[in-house]
């Protein structure tokens, strides 16, 4: 009878971690559109052209500082961003800063996202 005993006892614990977990899904998300754009700063409007179509390493000057364009790619949020880098004109030797804008899903419009991570930049492009 022990032996019954312990083998149906051994044969539940076995099954029971041979069986796979729940599979979990998330029913909303942790970010909401509306509160990435809501710390964004409005890219000026005469750059949304430039955004959405300059190459790789083009260099547009603005104001006072230089803009090089890089990759375009979609966030998790579904938004069509694009890295660029900010720097002081000229640009010899100097700091640039690397930051991200992102187009709104509502219309044409550009904004550039907030840091994570405050990188001390202090190069503004104004409106």
């Amino acid at each position: 009878m022990k032996v019954l005993t312990v083998t149906f006892l051994l044969a539940i614990l076995l099954s029971a971690c041979s069986s796979s977990p729940p599979r979990v899904e998330a029913s909303r998300s942790m970010i909401k559109y509306d509160q990435v754009l809501e710390s964004a700063q409005l890219v000026p409007e005469p750059l949304w052209v430039h955004l959405e179509q300059k190459n790789v390493n083009d260099v547009t000057p603005y104001n006072d500082v230089e803009i090089t364009f890089r990759e375009s790619y979609f966030s998790a949020l579904g938004l069509q961003c694009r890295k660029i880098y900010i720097s002081k004109v000229p640009s010899k030797n100097t700091n640039r800063f690397e930051r991200v804008s992102c187009k709104s899903n509502s219309g044409k419009s550009w904004y550039l996202i907030s840091n994570v991570i405050d990188n001390n930049n202090k190069i503004e492009l104004g409106n």
